[in-house]
Formats: structure tokens, C-alpha cells, sequence
């Protein structure tokens, strides 16, 4: 392989992957669709420091979004080179919330529907590597989910899903020699726990977060100690199973898969072989921010406190994901293409590791650390009254 083009370099996979990929490929050559942000030229957004640099890595402005992904005609001449081996298509909106349905859909389907006129357009478009989620399968309890392209779901979890799925339709109409890549929950490196993402489990972190801030400004450090263990009900079941991938063990994956060369037509579950329960991961997030004020419950009371509203404006667009069990992600074709060995040396997602990984994030990402000192205000009076009133 001496010629890819890849979107999505600047997210926490694309620029990893981007990484992995001229490191192993010494022949390769990388043209990176970026747009611009914030007032700055693509080549400076810091999330591709040390990227830049690369004398194999090239960056074209453009932006998926737009027709010809809004590329001008020099850039178009004398950038993107007309033979491509590869096309790396990891550009997507994680944006779970319906507000934003269309935003979410013009990147995520729109972005392909450009990417595939794009690359029709050229001598060679190469084979195209999409880069979907496992979650396309939508709402499935408990049901097993094959390695090929599925029939609707009857219920999205949200529009991300849902746009996902859609994006994956077109690339299998497109004509061209695609593979479909569906890695499941991304967290951070093992080794570093280095993540950059405010969605999935770092997004309900974020949440559990806030909500201890403003139980510590309203209670005071003193107050919520005399707040009980479990006093506020957050949804969810203990008991659903989670798939979570280190991001270094999907690249890993990732790497193996292009380096195999699949057939054309072919879908691979990128994903952990073993899960972890919303029990182990609620109770390592409240751990970590110490609010054990808070119990998972299957139902909510008719009536919620001020809190538990709080909690429920900020963590309803994860309720599907800790309320509902998940598929079961087969990945018989991608152990007989990289071998059973190459899947079952993911890295487990045991309380140990999560501890570590949750623990870094919240450490190097989260904008107040953990138990700030806030005005008492009322103190363990007011707590225990505001408990004792429900």
C-alpha cells in the first residue's frame, strides 16, 4: 500500500489509527481530509501535533460535508493523487441527542454519500475501509448479531445509530470494494489511559461528575457525608453487560484487518470478547468521584427530588445503553481472518483497569478535580433535611 486517504484524522481513533499506520506501512503515503476550526488553518489543529510533520503525512482542506468534500479546484489538482490503494473513512458526528438529528446525519450520511462520489470520481478509488459501530444493530436484547449487513432495528438508540446504519447501506450500494469495520464502546489507551471523548462511558462520567459538584456546592464537603449511601435513584440495571474495547487493542485489530486484505463485501466485529456490567462500572464511577449517595434502580419514584431531576436532564441519553441489554457481537469472520488468538488477547475490561482508565480521565480531563471544597451552605442540616423530606 503506497497511497490512502483518510477523514476523521483528527478524533481519538483517526489520528491513532493514522499514527499506527505510517508507522507500519513504510511506503505509505497519507493525504487527510481536514477542515478548518475555530479561525485556524487545518494544519495547525493541535489534535494532529506530530502529524504534521510527517514527510508522509499530507493535509488537504476540505470537509466531508460538502459536495466534492469541498475541495477546491487546486486542491483537488494537485492534492489527492487520482490512483488511491486505500480509503480510510473514520469522519462520523457522535452526537446522541435527537436535537441534533440532522447535524448527526449530515456528517455521518451525508459525509459518505460525498466520500463515495468522491472516490468514484477518481482512476482508482482503492478499497474503502468504513469505519461503522457495532450499534447499528440497534435495540436487540440479548439477540446475536452477525458479521454481515443487517435489517433495520425497530428502535435506535439514537441518531447516532441510526445515521450509522443508514451510512453503512450506501457504502454496500456504492459499487466499489468496500469493508465494513464495527468496532463496540471505545475507551481509553491501556497503558496510558489517555481518551479524549466526553460520550459513552466518559459522557456518563462527565455527568456523575457535575452532579457531585453540585451536590458539594449545595451541601458543602461536610454536608454530604451525612447525605445516606443510596439516597438518589439513577435508571438503570446492574445486571446489562457492556462491550468496551481499549482504543490500542481496536487499532491493533484494526491494523490486522487491512493488513489481511478481506474479500470485498466483508463486516467485521471489532469488539471485546468478554463484557463488564453496568454494576462494575456504576460502582467504579461513584467510587472514584466518591458520591454513594446514588443507587442504580430499574424504576424511577413518581416523584423526584431536585437531584435526581439534576441527574435525570443529564444522564437520560445514556438510559437505553444501562437500562437495555445488548446484542451479542459475533465475530466468527473476523477470528477466522486474524485468528482466535489476535481477538482473545483484548485486553479485559476488569475493575482494576477501570479504575485505572476512569481514574486518568477524570484526573487529566474533567474540569474541577474531585471533592473541590465548596461553600457549606446549610451543611449536613440542609442535607439530611433535603433526604429526609422525599
Amino acid at each position: 500500500m503506497r497511497t490512502a486517504l483518510v477523514t476523521g484524522a483528527t478524533g481519538f481513533v483517526g489520528r491513532n489509527f493514522t499514527r499506527a499506520l505510517l508507522r507500519d506501512e513504510q511506503q505509505l503515503h497519507i493525504w487527510a481530509v481536514v477542515r478548518g476550526k475555530d479561525g485556524a488553518l487545518p494544519t495547525q489543529r493541535p489534535e494532529l501535533a506530530g502529524l504534521v510533520d510527517h514527510p508522509r503525512f499530507h493535509v488537504v482542506e476540505g470537509d466531508v460535508t460538502l459536495a466534492g468534500l469541498g475541495l477546491e479546484p487546486e486542491e483537488r489538482a494537485h492534492g489527492i493523487p487520482e490512483a488511491l490503494d486505500a480509503c480510510f473513512h473514520l469522519a462520523a458526528k457522535t452526537d446522541f441527542k435527537e436535537a441534533r438529528r440532522a447535524e448527526t446525519f449530515q456528517a455521518n450520511l451525508e459525509g459518505t454519500r460525498n466520500l463515495i462520489a468522491f472516490l468514484k470520481g477518481l482512476e482508482r478509488p482503492g478499497k474503502l475501509f468504513h469505519i461503522s459501530t457495532a450499534y447499528v444493530a440497534g435495540i436487540r436484547p440479548g439477540e446475536t448479531v452477525r458479521e454481515e449487513l443487517l435489517e433495520p432495528a425497530s428502535r435506535f438508540c439514537n441518531p447516532y445509530e441510526e445515521s450509522k446504519y443508514a451510512a453503512e447501506l450506501l457504502v454496500a450500494a456504492s459499487g466499489l470494494d468496500w469493508t465494513i469495520v464495527r468496532p463496540s464502546i471505545i475507551v481509553g489507551d491501556s497503558q496510558s489511559g489517555a481518551a479524549e471523548s466526553d460520550k459513552m462511558i466518559y459522557g456518563a462520567l462527565k455527568v456523575l461528575s457535575r452532579f457531585q459538584g453540585m451536590l458539594v456546592s449545595k451541601y458543602g464537603p461536610s454536608g454530604m457525608k451525612a447525605i445516606p449511601p443510596g439516597a438518589f435513584a439513577v435508571l438503570g440495571h446492574e445486571d446489562v453487560a457492556k462491550n468496551l474495547i481499549c482504543v490500542d487493542d481496536l487499532i491493533r485489530l484494526m491494523l490486522g484487518v487491512v493488513r489481511e486484505g478481506p474479500r470485498p463485501g466483508s463486516v467485521f466485529h471489532l469488539v471485546n470478547p468478554r463484557t463488564v456490567s453496568v454494576r462494575v462500572l456504576y460502582s467504579t464511577m461513584v467510587e472514584l468521584l466518591g458520591i454513594t449517595c446514588l443507587r442504580l434502580a430499574p424504576s424511577l419514584p413518581a416523584s423526584l427530588s431536585e437531584e435526581e431531576q439534576a441527574l435525570r436532564h443529564g444522564i437520560e441519553v445514556y438510559e437505553p445503553y444501562i437500562f437495555s441489554q445488548e446484542p451479542v457481537f459475533d465475530t466468527s469472520r473476523t477470528r477466522s481472518l486474524l485468528g482466535d488468538a489476535a481477538v482473545d488477547h483484548t485486553l479485559e475490561l476488569d475493575r482494576e483497569r477501570l479504575r485505572f482508565l476512569l481514574g486518568e480521565h477524570i484526573r487529566r480531563r474533567l474540569d474541577a478535580p474531585v471533592n473541590t471544597p465548596a461553600p457549606a451552605d446549610g451543611g449536613p442540616a440542609r442535607a439530611r433535611a433535603a433526604v429526609a423530606a422525599r
